[in-house]
């Protein structure tokens, strides 16, 4: 039988299997528009992924860095595209 904290744990590392698509993308996407979104989904599963992490090791500190990972991915896709925007 698995402990509560290894299923958690597992459940992050299986997660971290869902970068490499993302990172896939974000290499080889047809346009920008691909890339961007990639980029996007790949910060969206490491919040995830940290969440499940801080679950799993009962440290409430990873619940705080995934708060603020999930603020500044949002906000740093936005700049981003606005600075995209301008060069096009």
């Amino acid at each position: 039988m698995i402990p509560e904290s290894d299923g958690w744990l597992l459940a992050a590392a299986v997660l971290m299997l869902a970068l490499l698509p993302c990172m896939w993308g974000c290499l080889r996407g047809r346009s920008l528009g691909q890339r961007i979104i990639a980029l996007e989904q790949a910060g969206i599963i490491v919040v995830f992924d940290l969440l499940l992490m801080a679950k799993g090791y009962g440290f409430a500190a990873f619940a705080d860095v995934a708060l603020v990972v999930a603020v500044l991915n949002f906000s740093g896709i936005l700049v981003l595209c606005f600075l995209i925007e301008r060069w096009l």
